[in-house]
């Protein structure tokens, strides 16, 4: 069944095509009649040729008759069929694009470029670092190709052959290219260069790569500019100079485009190992629409064991070599010294076990360490150590063992130097003020390449660091500062020759070091162990706070013995035993075996997948970039107007973009407001959205019903970008958010993509996180068409009702941008019912004691009564357990947010987003407050560490389902996040910090144990008025609980008896609302209570109302405006059906409903239509649709 419309997204002629073609990745009814689901693209490419249909398509069948005879011809010459991700390389060769090869040790990356220059019928160019390798590289093309291959050794003869264009395939050292370049022939149909580094070291070294591609010195220079202007744009303020420098960078822009349509050579360039020395580096990007810059990748497949020995640190280390064998990195703490090194190495060999220090450890000496000649290498615990950083086997190196806590040390005391200040600060900032952490540590990040001596330089800066040492030093000289550090569980000061030293475990030199245990290569991360022996407590506490705040999700394990169960049971480690790791080493020894057959070439897979390149399509850009950090340093692309950001991970290639949110929408003018009646069913119509940015209207509309002029942003070419990048991946994986929004915009991607690539999958996670990414990947579903049918009725509703309603609004009061929708009209009744309860009053009498301020509902009373006083009796006393409140739901979060920090309802969302999109909560858009098995581990590890585990008390608060409450995706509080985004760079605001910490805290506060507090039931009697009311009141709390985290404000017993009288000192009598009008947070938690609105768009309904001006917020209440109380009396009285509570309450549950499989879709939109009855459909509907 055809369940849509999608207008102009045919993939051959661009015409309109139903949802149930484009599933099966066939073109439109026009183009190819047949509806036969096994036909392949080839299938389709050769039927449409023959009929002469063959229209865009063309694309996919040049890219498919490209890639089957590179692949054949790549077979014949090397005797393997190419790799998944050399056919992706491919492929862009076939679409004209160059780019940077991101690739793990042993795919064949020279291999291929030499297959690729062999295969091409244009000239190509390969440049490599050395002569040795220009040889070697002649000889391997002259056994691939017969074409004519010239390689420059230094004859002159060579030269002169270039020079006059005499070759094929031209190889050629980088030198020579740099001394030559103006004498080679521009007329390279590829030019491939694995030797980057050296280009990236020299402006004019780019330069000339670029110019070999055929750009020219005026091209350049526009490259240059349109550069310096972004680099201005990012800087300036002014809205007049933003204008000025955006009406530039279009101009050259487009001037630039026109040279880029010229140029048909594709310059592909290996990945830099170097971090680029010149600006001229983003000319790439410009020009060439990708980046060259230094990859890098932070995964690690390693078991983390905390180790607590029973025996000495030698013994123990000596006891796990035995028990684990060979292939072992040893690395002593940098706080034994570089002598214990060669202690190490003495004893390990004294006791048969061969063992070299990491300064004998040449290359020469690697084939024995594989052979196990060599059973251990030992080095330091330190970034800077050799063995820790320049040397990769990862076909031998097993495990590492960690003697002593890796940890660093520095003067206690206080410089001019930014970087040492910076790292005091960071290190001692939980005993400082944390206003003064959170304003200190980013200004100094920003100047900690600044040396002391060079401050002369940078007066201002001179003085804020000279502020930032005064307020250090008077610290140091403060003896509670100095006792908070004696008494800290993670940092301690050590004397040396009388001088204090702080001492900090060293995050990256662990992280170093333990990764040489796992290695990314063709296929994927090797598994790799490491054993941490702790020989100081407060190190490997301060060590693991290190880690966290550096973003690693590193657990560690504690190893099984006596004094680690008991340090487990007290910190709540996980313990792991021998049997366990026994099996960890198997799958250990499994990848080395696995890495050796790869780098002999033994593995050569048939179904090319050891690398598969994927597609992951994401809502939003900073939601792409942030998961593709997860695995190091990615690349970006540019793909028509999106950035696709490009990570490898061993066994896969990720290619990262976003949709940028929903991409279609209903049209307009197609049958009724974009729905037709088609075989006895409704099909809507989806048209791509566009906006005018003269005006800022979006619509579907060609001509913006506005202004008059054509729509300029067209959401056609994110389709167009995405689908280009799916010719080139084997998989797409599309990962909107989970919500029914989400799966509608992920249908959407779906459907346009599969006519490109029909292996398309969804993959669904509610935080953003390495871990919650790689599990979504690792276990797809398919789309769930409830969730997008129970989307398509809402949104026919929403246009129907809002629609019908909006036109007799616009058309009555004669106003263009007046609007009515089944959400937003009730929601505005009830701020009018609100603010009309808020007018009846009600009487106070407010008495002040010695102790409290008490408050008394009255009738009426005189302010002149005299000689007031206050009897009390304690009518029953007990002790009771007070449970913490659920965590967050969307609602509840609006509601505190709004009360607490004074936030309206758009920005508690709008933060929440970047908080979710930057990996640091979980998805905010949900009605649950379930919390999984992963939340708990969170709170535990925050709990346990920080209050002890008697204060630990795990709640599920609900079962099952998918959904989540909003919570940390880290054990990371405010203080402790502020401060990593202060290390590894972040752009949080103060708001999005006093968000996260409401956050924070009620969650953790929601696995704390209760609180037991006095509570007192009191009898009050006010004379000589007759009033007589009971309270409660609190005494001490008696054992503490979640009140540690979540401070509570009880009202206190102000008695000093349990019976007795006291003169009331003053009194006031005051008149107040009987009920206050609501609030934002109020309105959208009663939103949530009475089952209207979705968390998606609650606090856009609250936007709407005040975008139209119906409600006003005065101070922090909203007060419906004499036009919002005309609309709702015009659309209640005529209307009444459509815009009542219970209309938008039951046709939320049959939403549910479809949702759930339960209801034919159809039939609800059936019996709304009954609405369509109020429409007059000459009046063109001209306003923005906000959520109805």
């Amino acid at each position: 069944m055809k369940t849509a419309i999608f207008r102009n997204l045919c993939p051959n002629c661009r015409g309109d095509e139903g949802s149930d073609r484009l599933d099966k990745g066939l073109p439109c009814e026009k183009c190819l009649p047949e509806f036969d689901c096994s036909m392949s693209q080839k299938d389709i490419c050769k039927i449409l040729k023959e009929r002469r249909k063959l229209s865009h398509y063309k694309n996919i069948c040049d890219v498919i008759g490209f890639v089957n005879e590179f692949s054949q011809f790549f077979r014949e010459k090397t005797g393997f069929i190419p790799w998944s991700l050399q056919l992706t390389w491919a492929k862009r060769v076939a679409l004209k694009r160059s780019f940077s090869l991101i690739a793990p040790t042993g795919i064949g990356k020279t291999t291929w470029g030499m297959v690729t220059s062999s295969f091409l019928k244009g000239k190509s160019y390969i440049v490599v670092p050395t002569r040795i390798l220009v040889q070697q590289v002649y000889e391997k093309l002259t056994k691939l190709t017969d074409r004519e291959v010239l390689a420059y050794t230094g004859k002159k003869s060579e030269k002169e052959r270039i020079f006059s264009g005499d070759f094929e395939i031209l190889v050629t050292t980088t030198n020579f290219l740099y001394k030559n370049w103006n004498k080679i022939p521009v007329d390279f149909e590829f030019i491939f260069v694995d030797d980057v580094d050296s280009v990236l070291k020299s402006g004019r070294n780019i330069d000339k790569i670029l110019k070999l591609v055929g750009f020219d010195d005026d091209a350049l220079s526009i490259a240059i500019e349109i550069i310096d202007i972004k680099q201005k744009l990012a800087k300036v303020s002014s809205e007049k100079s933003k204008q000025f420098f955006l009406k530039r960078l279009n101009y050259l822009e487009k001037k630039l485009t026109v040279f880029k349509q010229n140029i048909k050579t594709v310059l592909v360039v290996s990945s830099a190992t170097a971090a680029p020395r010149s600006k001229k580096i983003k000319l790439f990007r410009e020009l060439l629409d990708f980046e060259v810059g230094k990859t890098g990748t932070s995964l690690r497949n390693v078991e983390d064991v905390a180790v607590f020995p029973e025996k000495g640190l030698l013994e123990e280390s000596l006891g796990l070599i035995k028990m684990f064998g060979r292939g072992v990195f040893v690395f002593v703490s940098e706080a034994y010294g570089k002598d214990y090194v060669d202690k190490v190495v003495s004893f390990l060999n004294s006791k048969g076990i061969v063992s070299v220090s990491y300064e004998d450890f040449s290359v020469d000496k690697f084939d024995e360490f594989r052979k196990g000649q060599i059973e251990a290498v030992v080095g330091i615990a330190s970034y800077r150590n050799p063995l820790a950083r320049g040397i990769d086997i990862p076909d031998a190196v097993r495990y590492v063992v960690f003697i002593g806590v890796p940890r660093m040390k520095f003067p206690f005391e206080v410089s001019l130097s930014p970087s040492r200040l910076f790292t005091f600060i960071l290190v001692c900032r939980e005993f400082l003020e944390q206003d003064k952490v959170a304003a200190y540590l980013p200004f100094l990040r920003r100047y900690l390449t600044l040396t002391e001596d060079k401050l002369d330089s940078y007066p201002p800066v001179k003085e804020k660091i000279e502020e930032i040492a005064r307020y250090l030093r008077e610290n140091l000289s403060d003896e509670s500062f100095i006792d908070k550090i004696k008494k800290s569980d993670s940092v301690f000061l050590e004397e040396e020759n009388g001088k204090f030293f702080i001492v900090v475990g060293d995050s990256t030199g662990y992280i170093q070091a333990s990764g040489r245990a796992s290695r990314m290569f063709a296929g994927g991360l090797t598994k790799g162990v490491s054993f941490l022996l702790v020989d100081n407590l407060k190190a490997f506490n301060s060590l693991r706070k290190r880690l966290l705040l550096y973003l690693e999700d590193i657990n560690f394990k504690v190893f099984d013995n006596e004094l680690g169960r008991e340090v487990a049971r007290k910190k709540g480690f996980e313990i792991i035993t021998i049997d366990e790791l026994d099996e960890i080493f198997k799958q250990v020894d499994k990848d080395r075996e696995r890495v050796k057959a790869i780098f002999e070439g033994k593995i050569r897979v048939e179904t090319g997948e050891l690398v598969k390149p994927t597609l992951v399509v994401v809502e939003s850009p900073h939601k792409a970039k942030t998961i593709a950090s997860f695995f190091g340093n990615p690349t970006r692309r540019r793909v028509g107007i999106i950035d696709a950001y490009e990570v490898n991970t061993g066994d896969m290639l990720f290619i990262i973009t976003a949709s940028k949110g929903h991409v279609f929408d209903l049209t307009i003018k197609d049958g009724v407001w974009g729905v037709i009646p088609e075989d006895g069913f409704f099909v809507p119509v989806y048209g791509t959205i566009k906006k005018c940015s003269r005006c800022g209207y979006q619509g579907i509309e060609t001509f913006c019903p506005r202004c008059g002029k054509p729509m300029d942003v067209d959401k056609m070419e994110i389709i167009s970008a995405l689908r280009l990048l799916s010719l080139e991946v084997d998989e797409i994986f599309v990962a909107s958010d989970p919500d029914t929004e989400g799966e509608k915009i992920g249908w959407d991607i779906a459907l346009s993509l599969k006519p490109y690539q029909r292996n398309i999958k969804r993959a669904e996670f509610h935080e953003i996180t390495r871990k919650a990414f790689r599990e979504a990947v690792s276990n797809p579903r398919m789309i769930d068409e409830n969730l997008v049918k129970a989307q398509i009725v809402r949104r026919i509703a929403d246009r129907w009702v809002g629609f019908s309603l909006s036109q007799n609004l616009q058309k009555y009061f004669g106003k263009k941008w007046l609007s009515a929708g089944r959400v937003q009209t009730p929601v505005l009744g009830w701020v009018i019912e609100r603010e009309e309860e808020s007018k009846k009053k009600k009487t106070i009498l407010e008495i002040y004691t010695d102790e409290s301020v008490l408050e008394f509902f009255v009738d009426s009373a005189d302010e002149k009564i005299k000689d007031l006083k206050l009897q009390y009796k304690v009518l029953e006393k007990e002790i009771a357990d007070r449970v913490p409140p659920p965590p967050f739901n969307t609602g509840e979060m609006i509601k505190t947010a709004s009360f607490e920090l004074g936030f309206s309802a758009e920005k508690v969302m709008s933060l929440a987003q970047e908080l979710f999109e930057s990996g640091f909560i979980t998805y905010h858009r949900t009605d649950s407050i379930r919390v999984s098995s992963a939340g708990i581990l969170v709170a535990r590890e925050f709990i346990l560490e920080r209050f002890g585990e008697e204060f630990f008390k795990p709640r599920k608060w609900g079962e099952g389902g998918a959904h989540e409450c909003i919570r940390p995706v880290r054990s990371m509080s405010a203080d402790t996040l502020r401060a990593s985004i202060s290390v590894v760079g972040g752009a949080l605001s103060d708001d999005h910090f006093k968000l996260y910490d409401l956050v924070f805290k009620r969650f953790i506060a929601s696995q704390m144990i209760p609180f037991s507090v006095e509570v007192f039931k009191v009898l009050l009697k006010v004379l000589p008025l007759d009033i007589k009311e009971e309270k409660d009141f609190y005494g001490r709390i008696l054992k503490n609980g979640w009140n540690l985290i979540l401070p509570v404000s009880l009202p206190r017993f102000p008695f000093d008896s349990d019976k007795g009288e006291i003169m009331i000192k003053r009194f006031k009598i005051k008149k107040v609302p009987v009920v206050y009008p609501f609030t934002q947070g109020e309105l959208v938690e009663e939103m949530r209570i009475r089952g209207i609105g979705r968390p998606s768009t609650y606090a856009k309904i609250v936007q709407t109302l005040l975008d139209r001006k119906y409600v006003v917020e005065r101070g922090k209440f909203l007060y419906p405006t004499s036009l919002g109380k005309e609309v709702y009396n015009y659309l209640s009285t005529r209307f009444g059906d459509y815009v009542s509570e219970s209309f938008t309450r039951e046709l939320e549950k049959l939403m549910d409903m479809v949702e759930e499989g339960k209801v034919n879709y159809q039939n609800i939109i059936k019996e709304f239509k009954e609405v369509l009855k109020f429409a007059d459909f000459t009046v063109e509907i001209a306003v923005d649709e906000g959520d109805n």
